[in-house]
């Protein structure tokens, strides 16, 4: 009888401390040289154990992949904040801790999250990433992305807005102030990736193409 030692499963108010670990080295990793020094360290001091615990506490669509008792990484998912199109879904944030990352782990947060959007009947989906982010780009072209869109992050903030009016998203959100972002999507027959090229202020002018 064989046992994964690697599973994802629902977050726990438990796991808050360990989400704040994983959110901090995983960002630090990721932008470090890409956001802004302040900014950046202005994020994780935001993002630590007593966020976390009340994003859990509100029952947020989160999962974190396992790894022998172990949170390895997480997800976030739930309504697509753009509301157009025919993704449904979003996947707001997919992280593994520095030390789990380069196993194929990734795979298994983004498959669960991806199931439970279906469950949600929220068919097809985005996912964001930051243009310099190569690693993460690269995660989601080898899923099958594709390059549909462009945009700024102006209109990004208006469409977070009204979607929280809508009650459509528990998690909160942050939008980094940098220059260029990509938006990866994917729906049910053919997987999209949609960049957004931000104005190194506060606004997004969408201009989307579905392929």
């Amino acid at each position: 009888m064989s046992v994964d030692v690697a599973h994802v499963r629902p977050a726990r108010p438990k796991d808050a401390n360990a989400l704040a670990n994983t959110y901090e080295e995983a960002w630090r990793g990721a932008y470090q040289g890409i956001i802004p020094h302040l900014h950046l360290e202005r994020m994780i001091a935001r993002h630590g154990p007593r966020w976390w615990n009340h994003v859990l506490q509100r029952r947020a669509s989160v999962l974190v992949l396992d790894f022998g008792g172990e949170v390895a990484g997480y997800v976030t998912f739930g309504r697509s904040r753009i509301g157009r199109g025919p993704f449904a879904g979003e996947i707001f944030e997919l992280y593994l801790h520095p030390t789990y990352q380069g196993l194929g782990l990734g795979s298994k947060l983004f498959n669960g999250a991806r199931q439970k959007l279906r469950e949600m009947r929220l068919n097809g989906l985005l996912v964001w990433a930051l243009a310099d982010n190569e690693t993460a780009c690269d995660f989601y072209l080898h899923l099958g992305g594709k390059p549909v869109a462009e945009g700024s992050s102006a209109s990004m903030k208006r469409a977070c807005a009204r979607s929280h009016l809508r009650g459509a998203e528990r998690i909160p959100t942050d939008l980094v102030p940098i220059n260029r972002m990509h938006s990866a999507g994917l729906n049910d027959r053919t997987p999209i990736v949609t960049r957004w090229r931000g104005d190194g202020r506060n606004g997004i002018d969408v201009r989307v193409r579905h392929a």
